[in-house]
């Protein structure tokens, strides 16, 4: 963050300087170091958050990414039309950026039993007595490779990060050409139902928890039930939006709000799987799967030009491309349904197997798990 914000800082300056070198240099630089952000989270919720509480924690969380897409824009939009202009932007930014750092450093801890602040009551009430993690010895590379859950995860990122790609980026270009939506009226509709979607994701998230402490249903089988939603209703809203396209754009609209509102109960659903199934490796877990699903993105825009070639054409080639995208949705979700568990897998202790004083708590909980549902 710190490093980030020392960029965004320096953006105007640099591209001042350099011209369109300067930009693509900064948004390198930050690219590289934001992409630890979400792997760095997992890791922080796995040991922060009591799993009782984890799926509105996690909610909460990733869903703020919304919230700050929602504000950020807002307030770019502001500046740059004001007398300030677009370079103050960024040097807000930059600047409360170096503030959370700054805050972070002194304020933050790796973990609770290293936190100089709080009681021991909070401590046990957020770890449950358990040990904390050894420092790992070995990463079990091949176990994880070779586990069906962890590739299911990673076939969901892959298929959310594309499917988010299609509904913020592309649809807004489909509502331009085919719909005929004005693109500065565009902007701040997509700003308005994304802050909506950040709303909507705190029920999901609750509902998720409740089921859960409730002993409803397992907590694999809360998950697909929630990751289906996420990943069905998308789908098919997509589908519609194809078929439909400029003969109806009120009822495109309504789909496409309803799309963006229904993705976001992916954050309660495979995103706090990757802790449940390896409260240790989770960190790495997601940081490999957002890596993976970063590059397919990069094909996205690829895709699109090579779908829509023809101007005359346009409407059943924006289909076809909607029609790509359900199909990930679909695909990877019946994947996930197969192969998703909530169980964490006997490989989440693998660093300890040679230790005699391993973690009793940790083995009981995985002992426990497994006799439970999936």
């Amino acid at each position: 963050m710190g490093i980030t914000s020392i960029f965004t800082y320096s953006l105007p300056q640099l591209t001042e300087q350099f011209g369109y070198y300067g930009i693509i240099f900064c948004r390198m630089i930050q690219g590289f170091c934001q992409g630890i952000v979400y792997p760095m989270l997992a890791n922080f919720l796995s040991k922060w958050v009591p799993e009782e509480e984890r799926s509105f924690a996690t909610t909460f969380v990733y869903a703020g990414g919304d919230l700050g897409t929602v504000i950020a824009t807002a307030l770019a939009g502001y500046y740059a039309s004001s007398r300030l202009g677009w370079p103050f932007t960024f040097l807000l930014y930059g600047i409360l950026g170096g503030i959370w750092t700054i805050m972070f450093a002194i304020f933050g801890s790796n973990s609770p039993e290293t936190h100089r602040g709080i009681s021991e009551h909070e401590v046990w009430h957020i770890t449950k007595g358990k040990k904390p993690n050894k420092q790992t010895k070995k990463t079990p590379w091949k176990k994880i490779f070779t586990s069906l859950p962890v590739w299911s995860l990673w076939i969901c990122t892959i298929s959310s990060y594309w499917g988010y790609w299609i509904l913020s980026m592309e649809v807004p270009l489909f509502m331009s050409d085919i719909l005929g939506f004005n693109i500065s009226l565009d902007s701040f509709y997509m700003t308005l139902v994304y802050f909506v979607s950040w709303l909507m994701s705190f029920p999901s998230g609750g509902c998720t928890q409740f089921i859960i402490n409730r002993n409803i249903a397992t907590v694999g089988n809360t998950r697909k039930i929630i990751n289906s939603i996420a990943f069905f209703i998308p789908g098919l809203c997509l589908i519609g939006i194809g078929v439909i396209q400029g003969s109806d754009y009120r009822r495109c609209v309504t789909l496409l709000i309803v799309a963006i509102i229904f993705d976001s109960f992916q954050y309660s659903s495979y995103y706090p799987n990757y802790i449940d199934i390896s409260p240790h490796y989770c960190g790495t877990l997601f940081g490999i799967g957002q890596w993976v699903a970063t590059v397919f993105t990069i094909f996205c825009p690829l895709l699109r030009n090579s779908t829509l070639r023809e101007r005359e054409q346009y409407s059943s080639q924006w289909e076809n491309l909607f029609l790509y995208t359900a199909a990930m949705y679909f695909i990877s979700n019946i994947i996930y349904l197969i192969f998703g568990t909530g169980k964490i897998q006997e490989w989440n202790f693998y660093d300890e197997e040679d230790d005699d004083d391993a973690n009793e708590s940790t083995m009981l909980l995985f002992q426990r798990t497994k006799n439970e549902g999936p």
